[in-house]
C-alpha cells in the first residue's frame, strides 16, 4: 500500500495569468529589452555572486529602469491582496519591492533554489511573494525554459521517478504572469534556442514583494548576534 503524500510532498499554491499586460505594453517592453542587449551581463545569485554552474543567464544592469519599474509596479502591486489569499500567504504590509530583468538563451538555466535568504536574516525585511512575467518574440524561437515549482519536502533521489504531485511546470508563454510564495523551491529548466540570437531569448521580469520583519524577531536575532 502506497503511503499518502504529506503536504510537504505536494507543490504549494501558485497562480498563472495569461495576457497580463495590454498587448502594446508587452511589445514595448520587448522592444526596449532587445534595444539594451549590450547591458545584459552574467546573472548573479541571491548572495550577489556569479555562479554559472547554478545560474547561467544574463541580467540587465547599468540601465535606468525607473520608468518601467513604475509602470510594472502599477500592474503588479494591485494583485498583492488577492495573491495573499490565493497563495495562503500570511497578510503583510509591503515593505519594499525588487525588480530584475533577465534573458535566457541557448543552454541557459537556473538550478533549484528559493528566493528567501537562508543565511543571516535581513533585520528589516524579507521576500514573501515572487512574481515572474514572461515576454518574447512570437512565435517563440526557443523551447524549454519552463519554471519548475517543487514541493517543499526533501528532494527526490536521482534514481527515483518524481511523483507527478511533487512538481509543476509553467511554460514561459509571451505575456504570461506566474506568482508563488518566495519559500517555494523552483528552477528554470534548460532553454534550447537554435539561432542563439539575443532577440530570440526567453525574457522575464522577476519581481519580489518584501514584508517587514516583526520587531520581536528583530530583537531576538539582534540578541543572538551580539
Amino acid at each position: 500500500m502506497t503511503a499518502a503524500l504529506s503536504v510537504l510532498d505536494r507543490v504549494g499554491p501558485y497562480m498563472v495569468q495569461d495576457d497580463f499586460l495590454p498587448a502594446e505594453e508587452a511589445q514595448a517592453l520587448l522592444a526596449w529589452a532587445i534595444a539594451h542587449e549590450a547591458n545584459f551581463m552574467a546573472s548573479r545569485v541571491l548572495d550577489g555572486a556569479i555562479r554559472p554552474k547554478i545560474r547561467h543567464s544574463r541580467q540587465l544592469r547599468g540601465v535606468d529602469i525607473t520608468d518601467w519599474r513604475r509602470r510594472l509596479k502599477g500592474y503588479f502591486k494591485p494583485l498583492v491582496a488577492s495573491l495573499i489569499a490565493e497563495l495562503s500567504v500570511s497578510p503583510f504590509e509591503i515593505a519594499g519591492t525588487e525588480l530584475d530583468i533577465a534573458s535566457h538563451n541557448n543552454g541557459d538555466f537556473y538550478r533549484r533554489h528559493i528566493d528567501m535568504k537562508t543565511g543571516p536574516v535581513d533585520l528589516e525585511r524579507r521576500r514573501v511573494l515572487s512574481l515572474v512575467y514572461y515576454f518574447n518574440t512570437e512565435p517563440a524561437a526557443f523551447t524549454g525554459g519552463a519554471l519548475r515549482l517543487h514541493a517543499a519536502g526533501k528532494r527526490n533521489r536521482a534514481s527515483v521517478e518524481p511523483s507527478p504531485d511533487s512538481y509543476a511546470d509553467i511554460v514561459p508563454v509571451h505575456n504570461r504572469l506566474a506568482a508563488f510564495p518566495s519559500w517555494m523551491p523552483h528552477e528554470v529548466l534548460p532553454v534550447h534556442c537554435p539561432s542563439g540570437r539575443f532577440a530570440d531569448s526567453r525574457f522575464s521580469i522577476n519581481c519580489w514583494f518584501y514584508a517587514a520583519v516583526p520587531s520581536a524577531i528583530q530583537r531576538l536575532v539582534s540578541s543572538d548576534q551580539s
